[in-house]
């Protein structure tokens, strides 16, 4: 069972100052909120109302700052559910799951993106890389990337930075000059070339081209 452990090693100002500068904005699906729009505000597939939002925005932020675990989480989850008689989809074991783990790992992938970021960080760790979680049903595209090594600064992680979808525990680990001729590595890899598959944007009519591997929304 994946805890908060498993995502926080400890709280750091980053990914708490990323989650506390969203704004819950309530929805009827997935699809209402796209891209970027994720990065400033929290919402949740089928939650409509600003007041379950802002019950589990706290819930969110309470496992960021205290490492809370899912099991404290589910304990919140019920607690809200039951006050605002929330029919939401799908099971509750794994509704809970899967609002706690991709909003807690995505801001703490945020708030290591913004480590990661500082030029000072860079010049220490020039490198990125790739890691695929290991899962046993993977994303095929997550796995070829694996062991992908690139510059720390290169284009390609501003669209391939993990997570890339709903369930990613790929994560991307900073390297140095040091690491890298340690393992025998001279020179980082080449970005690979993306191809794209289609995805139609219900809220806009639009067609959009994601590369593959990537989640609509990511």
């Amino acid at each position: 069972m994946a805890t908060g452990a498993d995502y926080i090693n400890r709280p750091f100002t980053e990914a708490i100052d990323f989650f506390n500068q969203k704004l819950p904005l309530p929805t009827n699906g997935w699809q209402d909120v796209y891209g970027q729009q994720h990065d400033h505000a929290f919402m949740l597939a089928g939650a409509n109302k600003t007041a379950i939002l802002e019950g589990f925005a706290n819930a969110i932020q309470n496992a960021i700052e205290n490492g809370e675990t899912l099991a404290d989480f589910r304990k919140q989850f019920d607690s809200i559910v039951q006050k605002h008689g929330w029919d939401y989809k799908g099971s509750r074991n794994w509704r809970s799951r899967l609002i706690y783990e991709t909003n807690v790992r995505q801001a703490y992938n945020a708030g290591r993106e913004a480590q990661m970021s500082d030029p000072a960080f860079q010049k220490q760790f020039p490198y990125a890389e790739y890691r695929h979680s290991g899962a046993e049903n993977f994303r095929p595209q997550h796995k070829a990337w694996d062991r992908l090594l690139l510059l720390a600064n290169d284009p390609w992680w501003h669209v391939h930075s993990p997570s890339n979808g709903y369930g990613c525990k790929c994560k991307k680990f900073p390297r140095s000059r040091r690491w890298a001729r340690k393992n025998g590595i001279t020179e980082p890899n080449a970005a690979p070339v993306d191809e794209f598959k289609e995805y139609l944007d219900k809220r806009t009519g639009e067609v959009k081209q994601i590369p593959q591997g990537i989640d609509p929304g990511f």
